[in-house]
Protein backbone atom coordinates (compact mmCIF):
# COMPACT_ATOMS: atom_id res chain seq x y z
CA UNK A 1 0.00 0.00 0.00
CA UNK A 2 2.82 2.58 0.84
CA UNK A 3 4.64 1.81 -2.65
CA UNK A 4 1.16 2.89 -4.08
CA UNK A 5 0.90 6.04 -2.47
CA UNK A 6 4.20 6.87 -2.95
CA UNK A 7 3.01 6.25 -6.73
CA UNK A 8 0.50 8.65 -6.60
CA UNK A 9 2.28 11.38 -4.68
CA UNK A 10 1.34 10.50 -1.36
CA UNK A 11 3.46 10.92 1.46
CA UNK A 12 3.86 7.54 3.48
CA UNK A 13 5.00 6.78 6.88
CA UNK A 14 5.89 2.76 7.57
CA UNK A 15 6.07 1.71 11.16
CA UNK A 16 7.97 -1.31 12.70
CA UNK A 17 10.82 -3.42 13.65
CA UNK A 18 12.86 -3.83 10.34
CA UNK A 19 15.93 -5.44 11.73
CA UNK A 20 16.67 -8.05 9.01
CA UNK A 21 16.69 -4.88 6.53
CA UNK A 22 18.92 -2.96 9.25
CA UNK A 23 21.29 -5.78 9.67
CA UNK A 24 21.27 -6.49 5.64
CA UNK A 25 22.71 -2.45 5.34
CA UNK A 26 19.27 -2.33 3.41
CA UNK A 27 17.10 -0.01 4.95
CA UNK A 28 18.45 3.08 3.29
CA UNK A 29 18.26 1.53 -0.16
CA UNK A 30 16.20 3.44 -2.26
CA UNK A 31 16.38 0.23 -5.00
CA UNK A 32 15.99 -2.35 -2.27
CA UNK A 33 12.79 -0.08 -1.14
CA UNK A 34 11.34 0.03 -4.79
CA UNK A 35 10.81 3.97 -4.34
CA UNK A 36 9.76 5.56 -7.33
CA UNK A 37 12.09 8.24 -8.76
CA UNK A 38 12.63 10.95 -6.85
CA UNK A 39 11.47 9.87 -3.74
CA UNK A 40 13.00 10.33 -0.55
CA UNK A 41 13.96 7.82 2.05
CA UNK A 42 14.32 9.32 5.10
CA UNK A 43 14.31 6.93 8.55
CA UNK A 44 13.26 8.58 11.70
CA UNK A 45 14.23 6.10 14.96
CA UNK A 46 12.11 6.63 17.79
CA UNK A 47 13.24 5.52 21.48
CA UNK A 48 10.49 5.87 24.26
CA UNK A 49 10.34 4.39 27.89
CA UNK A 50 7.88 1.44 28.75
CA UNK A 51 6.55 3.00 32.17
Amino acid sequence: MARENLRLGVSVIVVGPLSKEIKAHRLLDPAWACLPEGAQLRPVWVQLQED
